[in-house]
């Protein structure tokens, strides 16, 4: 089970490697869909209230 200490400690050792091949590292790249998915909810959420 992953546990918040294990989280910080893989983003630790391994946060700063490139994402698949591409320019940007797998903290910005979590980060970003953390952001994305957050504006899609916050955008559902919206969508049910009308």
């Amino acid at each position: 089970m992953l546990t918040l200490p294990r989280i910080a400690s893989l983003f630790a050792s391994h946060g700063t490697a490139y994402y698949g091949g591409e320019a940007i590292s797998q903290t910005a790249h979590a980060l970003q869909c953390a952001q994305v998915t957050h504006y899609m909810d916050m955008a559902a959420r919206c969508l049910r209230a009308v």
